[in-house]
């Protein structure tokens, strides 16, 4: 029979495992720093910069629904401003690690880190 304490032991213990486990991911989440931006609008390339600029970049790209502004700065990029109604997008905020990517479905503006190792090609893009 469990007695109260063995119960509040492993509620703590279960309430440690779910914070080493998310931690843990948000930490070492997808790897390494990336080293370039890809810019995709409608599955098409329009953009490719190194990530390490030594000042910071805005772009501007032209997608499905109007312009957007991306910005490249100190290592990380991020959406400034989109024309998507609920900018989903923007709220994504600064990304900096090999593999993530910010995704505009309405404006169909993909924009995309990768860094030197054969993982990072996106197989296809379909709207």
């Amino acid at each position: 029979m469990l007695t109260r304490y063995d119960k509040i032991f492993i509620c703590i213990l279960l309430f440690l495992a779910l914070f080493a486990f998310v931690g843990g991911f948000s930490v070492f989440g997808s790897g390494k720093k990336g080293e370039e931006v890809v810019i995709l609008v409608s599955g098409h390339e329009v953009e490719r910069c190194s990530i390490n600029l030594e000042n910071p970049k805005k772009i501007k790209v032209k997608g499905l629904i109007g312009e957007s502004l991306i910005e490249v700065a100190e290592g990380k990029v991020r959406m400034v401003c989109s024309p998507c109604p609920n900018h989903n997008c923007m709220a994504r905020g600064w990304i900096n690690r090999s593999g993530d990517v910010i995704i505009c479905v309405p404006n169909e503006v993909i924009i995309k880190i990768i860094g030197d190792n054969a993982e990072n090609k996106i197989d296809a893009c379909s709207w």
